[in-house]
């Protein structure tokens, strides 16, 4: 899945860090590998290497569901060019 972090997502960052921990360090852990830029979420690969050890399906996917309901983070589609 190709995901990019808004620029809303500034305005979230201490609401995340006190109201929701594990949003916040997924937030964070894609904006310090990738910034603003597109990229390619790989679930599988990143909650396994999740700071306090592996995450869960149900962990690492409630988060990234609640970063996109807050407008952090957005899909995005290919283009065909």
């Amino acid at each position: 899945m190709r995901m990019k972090i808004t620029s809303d997502a500034t305005f979230f960052t201490e609401e995340l860090r006190l109201r929701d921990p594990d949003a916040f360090v997924l937030l964070e852990l894609c904006h310090f590998d990738h910034g603003e830029s597109v990229f390619e979420l790989r679930g599988d690969e990143m909650r396994r290497d999740m700071p306090a050890g592996s995450w869960s399906d149900e962990r690492f996917y409630g988060a990234l569901s609640r970063l996109i309901a807050k407008g952090c983070m957005v899909a995005v589609r290919e283009t065909i060019k």
